[in-house]
């Protein structure tokens, strides 16, 4: 009989030590999973969306001198970087448990569905749209090249409609870019901190 309890009590223990360590091992890998995003936000995130703020302005620029060039397509970021792969590489639980609350991790979903939404609205992709609703415009009134096509783009209110609607398009993607710009800063005031800290707290959950 004393056999069998000590044995009982040796499992109970086995078992227990093996839940602590199963435990601490998935908070360590939580860890290394918000470190890694906040590693992404803080380091190339914040900067990207800072170039893609200068590329928007320099976009609505070019728009508003209501003239096409060949060099306006210079100098522009495509920005490969900015990208929600990050993010979508970790399943949605442990992005949950990672936020620590509703609130964070909501914001987590909304930079993540953001970020798809300024990759289909680049700052050159919405000026080459207007080139070429603009150069189909010129062909479509048999305007030939030259000083006439100029004059046409400079005075013609079908051509500044759509520039209007495009400048508008972009002013809509730097609103958000902007409303992006503070959600990194909430989320990383709350995921930030020293490594022990987050591991005892995913240790917790």
């Amino acid at each position: 009989m004393e056999n069998f309890i000590s044995g009982l009590i040796g499992a109970l223990i086995a078992l227990s030590l093996s839940s602590l360590f199963s435990r601490f091992s998935n908070a360590v890998r939580l860890n290394r999973i918000r470190k890694v995003i906040v590693s992404y936000l803080d380091s190339l995130a914040r900067n990207k969306l800072d170039r893609f703020l200068l590329d928007s302005n320099k976009t609505i620029k070019q728009l508003q001198q209501k003239k096409l060039s060949e060099e306006e397509n210079d100098g522009y970021d495509n920005m490969p970087m900015l990208t929600s792969e990050v993010l979508k590489s970790f399943p949605q639980s442990d992005l949950f448990t990672i936020s620590i609350n509703s609130e964070t991790y909501l914001s987590v979903l909304n930079f993540y569905y953001a970020i798809e939404f300024l990759k289909n609205n680049m700052p050159l992709k919405i000026y080459n749209e207007f080139s070429e609703w603009t150069n189909k415009h010129l062909e479509d009134k048999k305007i030939p090249p030259g000083e006439e096509q100029f004059k046409h783009i400079a005075t013609c209110s079908s051509v500044d409609r759509e520039r209007q609607m495009y400048i508008g398009n972009i002013k809509m993607v730097i609103s958000t870019v902007q409303s992006l710009q503070k959600e990194i800063d909430e989320i990383l005031s709350v995921l930030k901190g020293r490594d022990l800290k987050w591991v005892w707290l995913y240790f917790r959950k």
